[in-house]
C-alpha cells in the first residue's frame, strides 16, 4: 500500500447491492504507462457506474521512465487497492538504472540526462553484471519481466477472494502476468474471468524470442482462452486474430473497447502558446516499431524553413546522437516525461501533431485518441499497408498520411509549413474530435461488457 493514498484497504467499500469486480492489473498507478491509465479510468468510472471496484496489483517500484507518484492521488476513494510484493530482480534493476539518472542530474547534465534516459554502466561494474545478468535471463522470463510478483498476487488475491465474494476477475495486459495470476484465481474459485489485452501475446510481431519460447507462449495464450469467459482487445483487428487463433472461442465474447481521451481535459485547459510553427510528438519512440530515423532524416531536408519540433518523453542516446550527426538538435527540443495535464496544452497549441503508426496492423498508439481528442492537424507516417492509425487519420481528415519515408516526410513538413504560412492549415482539417473515444464512453462500453458475463462460466466450462 502506499501510504495514506485514498485507495487503501481501510476505505469502505459501496452498497452491498452493486456488483463486485476484482481488477487484476500490474499496470497501475503511480505506473503511468497507457494500460496503467486506461485501468485508472475504468475503476473509477466503474465504481460510479455502481460496481464494487477492488484492483489487486503490485508494490509501487519506481522506474525512470512511466512513474507518476501523483497518480496514486486521482485513484478514486471507491476502489480499494491490494498491492502484492513486486519481486527482487527486476525492481532492483528499474532502481538501479533510476540512481543512474539521478546521479546524471546531480552532476550537472541536465535536459539531455533527462531526454536521453540512463546511460550504459563501465563494464565490469556491479551494476552492469546486473543489466548483463537481466539480459541474459529475459528468454526464461515467462510470460514477461514481470514474473517475479505472480506467487504473491495469487496468494494475496486467493485472500481477498476467500473474505468476499466477487462477481467476475478482470486482468489487464500488457503485462501478462496480470492475466497468469487472474487464470489461477479463476482456477481456484470459478469466478468469471474476462481479460484486457493492449497487445497481442504469442503473435505480437514485436517481441522477439527463441522458438522454444514461441511454442510455449502459444500454449500459455491458448490455455488462457481455454480459461477465459470473455476478452477485451483495443481494435478490431486484434479480434480478428484471435478468433482466427482460437476457433473455439466464441466471437461474441470478444470484446473491442478502444483506449480513449479525456474530454474534458480538451476542453478545459488552455492550448500552449508556441512561436512560430511546431511540431509537437509526445509519448515514446520505439526502434522497429515507431522508430523516429526516417523523421530525423525528413526533418533535415527541410532546414531551410523554420519548423520546431517539441517531444514529450523519453529519448534514447543514439538518437540523441543522431539529431546531432544530422545538424538539427537544435530545432528538436526534448521536454522529457511529463503529466497528462502538462502534455494537453501542448498538444492543443500545435501547429500539428506527429504521429509514427505501427507495422503489422494490430496495434493502434494510444496517443493518436489523444491527438484527436486536441482536434489538431495529424502528421500520419505510415508504416505499411496495414498501418490502421494511418488508416484511421485518413478517415478522419485529421491530417495529411505521408510514408514513413525521409523524401516523403520532407514533402509533407513542406506543404503543412506552406498551409501554416498562408493561414489555411487549420481548416483544411476540421475532424470532430472523435467523440466515440472518450473515456465516459468507453467506461459504459466496459460496465455493458463486463455485466454481459454476471453469471457465466469460462468459455470451456
Amino acid at each position: 500500500m502506499i501510504p495514506g493514498h485514498p485507495g487503501e484497504e481501510t476505505d469502505a467499500p459501496p452498497a452491498r447491492s452493486a456488483p463486485r469486480v476484482l481488477v487484476v492489473a500490474r499496470g497501475f498507478p503511480p505506473n503511468s504507462d497507457p494500460t496503467s491509465y486506461r485501468w485508472l479510468r475504468f475503476s473509477d468510472g466503474l465504481a460510479r457506474l455502481g460496481w464494487q471496484v477492488e484492483v489487486l496489483t503490485a508494490e509501487p517500484t519506481p522506474k525512470f521512465e512511466y512513474f507518476d507518484p501523483g497518480l496514486s492521488r486521482r485513484i478514486s476513494p471507491n476502489v480499494r487497492v491490494h498491492r502484492a510484493h513486486a519481486g527482487i530482480l527486476q525492481p532492483r534493476v528499474w532502481r538501479a538504472r533510476l540512481e543512474k539518472l539521478r546521479r546524471d542530474e546531480a552532476a550537472g547534465h541536465g535536459a539531455s540526462a533527462r531526454a536521453a534516459g540512463p546511460a550504459a554502466a563501465p563494464a565490469g561494474t556491479p551494476r552492469a553484471w546486473l543489466r548483463a545478468m537481466d539480459d541474459a535471463l529475459t528468454p526464461f522470463k515467462i510470460p514477461d519481466a514481470t514474473f517475479e510478483w505472480i506467487p504473491a498476487g495469487t496468494l494475496l488475491g486467493l485472500r481477498v477472494l476467500a473474505r468476499r465474494r466477487f462477481d467476475v476477475i478482470v486482468s489487464s495486459a500488457a503485462p501478462f502476468s496480470s492475466h497468469v495470476i487472474a487464470q489461477q484465481l479463476h482456477a481456484w474459485t470459478r469466478t468469471p474471468w474476462i481479460g484486457d489485452f493492449s497487445d497481442p501475446y504469442s503473435a505480437n510481431p514485436f517481441n522477439p524470442r527463441p522458438e522454444w519460447r514461441q511454442r510455449v507462449d502459444a500454449r500459455l495464450e491458448a490455455s488462457w482462452f481455454r480459461s477465459m469467459a470473455g476478452a477485451i482487445v483495443p481494435v478490431p483487428e486484434m479480434k480478428a486474430l484471435f478468433v482466427r487463433e482460437h476457433p473455439d472461442f466464441p466471437e461474441d465474447r470478444v470484446h473491442v473497447i478502444p483506449y480513449g481521451f479525456d474530454e474534458v481535459l480538451y476542453a478545459t485547459l488552455p492550448p500552449h502558446r508556441f512561436e512560430g510553427f511546431t511540431l509537437v510528438h509526445t509519448g515514446t519512440f520505439y526502434a522497429g516499431l515507431r522508430d523516429p530515423g526516417p523523421f530525423f532524416e525528413g526533418l533535415a531536408r527541410v532546414q531551410d524553413l523554420p519548423i520546431r519540433v517539441v517531444h514529450a518523453g523519453v529519448l534514447q542516446p543514439d538518437w540523441l546522437a543522431r539529431l546531432e550527426a544530422l545538424g538539427i538538435s537544435d530545432r528538436f527540443e526534448v521536454l522529457g516525461l511529463l503529466s497528462r495535464e502538462a502534455i494537453a496544452p501542448l498538444q492543443l497549441g500545435a501547429s500539428a501533431l506527429l504521429l509514427i503508426g505501427n507495422r503489422g496492423g494490430l496495434q493502434l498508439p494510444g496517443k493518436l485518441l489523444d491527438y484527436l481528442g486536441a482536434r489538431r492537424p495529424i502528421l500520419a507516417l505510415r508504416n505499411d499497408v496495414r498501418d490502421i492509425a494511418a488508416d484511421l487519420v485518413a478517415a478522419r481528415c485529421a491530417g495529411p498520411v505521408v510514408p514513413n519515408q525521409p523524401e516523403a516526410i520532407a514533402a509533407g513538413l513542406r506543404q503543412l509549413y506552406a498551409w501554416w504560412k498562408e493561414g489555411t492549415l487549420d481548416g483544411r482539417f476540421e475532424h470532430d474530435g472523435a467523440p466515440e473515444f472518450t473515456w465516459t464512453r468507453l467506461e459504459r462500453a466496459l460496465d455493458q461488457a463486463l455485466s454481459s458475463h454476471l453469471g457465466t462460466g469460462a468459455a470451456g466450462v
